[in-house]
């Protein structure tokens, strides 16, 4: 009965009397032809529907309510699978690939129950028990996914330690309702005037003084180098052979600067620094050498 409400057309092998999809040119179990051409040349399957190895006419509202019936089972599976992996327990997840695999294989997808063992096995007993074991894991599945012991999400359980009542407390008594007593007025006494207290003079706060911030100091003077952390300047020092990663952010660097550094840095003629100086051919496409980078 499942097989004729989620599988659609089915039709029985006249050599084996396996029951197999009406599409199939060859039955998943003993592996022999379904039926040939008839007397006429056409397909004896289509002649007399409902005969044995013969399949009926497709059905269109059933076969619409079949299909209909196969998204909702897709969508559920879907489901499981999608929810064991965000809010379920992880064997939701084992439920709907157990799930999934059970409909491939009902619906011989791709021809699976024909190339997978037992279900390809030309023995009832090793089919059969085949479908057993893939139900007795559905089962294993099903019960650890709602079975009594599966564990709540976190948010659930929660919510329920916070409202019910710990084993060690007990409800607070309700306070009997207290009887208001009214009381007669006491005769008020004459007030006396209380003398007022004399201003006194708030001491006046010494004005706190202005601590006088120092001037900068004047910048180095470099000889005409670019303002830097490091003091380069053309005045005197020693050359630079390895100036620091930062060196760029304050010098305009040619672009071959850190890949040519087989020299100390140097001025080209058109304002540019060059890490090739006292080399055959440095700042040659920069107008020449004009002077040495120092380091005082």
């Amino acid at each position: 009965m499942l097989q004729s409400c989620c599988l659609g057309l089915r039709m029985v092998c006249p050599n084996c009397g396996a029951t197999t999809n009406a599409e199939e040119v060859r039955c998943a179990t003993c592996g022999r032809p379904l039926a040939g051409p008839g007397p006429s040349g056409s397909d004896s399957r289509g002649a007399r529907p409902g005969s044995r190895g013969q399949a009926a006419a497709p059905n269109g509202s059933g076969l619409a309510w079949t299909r209909l019936g196969l998204l909702g089972a897709y969508l559920v599976i879907g489901a499981w699978i999608i929810g064991g992996f965000i809010v379920g327990p992880p064997a939701m997840t084992f439920l709907g690939l157990a799930c999934l695999l059970a409909l491939v294989l009902l619906r011989n997808t791709w021809r699976l129950r024909s190339r997978i063992p037992p279900f390809n096995s030309h023995s009832r007993l090793a089919i059969g028990s085949g479908w057993a074991a893939l139900i007795a894991v559905l089962l294993v599945a099903f019960s650890l996914t709602y079975g009594p012991g599966t564990a709540r999400p976190a948010s659930h359980s929660a919510a329920d330690t916070a409202l019910a009542p710990s084993p060690g407390s007990s409800p607070a008594p309700a306070s009997p309702p207290s009887a208001s007593i009214s009381m007669a007025p006491s005769p008020s006494a004459t007030p006396r005037p209380t003398p007022s207290p004399s201003p006194t003079s708030k001491p006046t706060p010494a004005a706190t003084p202005t601590p006088t911030i120092p001037p900068p100091p004047p910048p180095a003077n470099t000889c005409g180098a670019p303002a830097n952390p490091w003091g380069y300047n053309f005045c005197t020092g020693n050359v630079i052979y390895a100036p620091p990663s930062t060196f760029c952010n304050y010098f305009n660097c040619i672009p071959s600067f850190w890949t040519s550094t087989n020299g100390y840095v140097e001025e080209c003629a058109d304002a540019t620094y060059s890490h090739s100086g006292g080399r055959s051919g440095s700042c040659s496409y920069h107008g020449g050498n004009l002077r040495a980078l120092l380091a005082a």
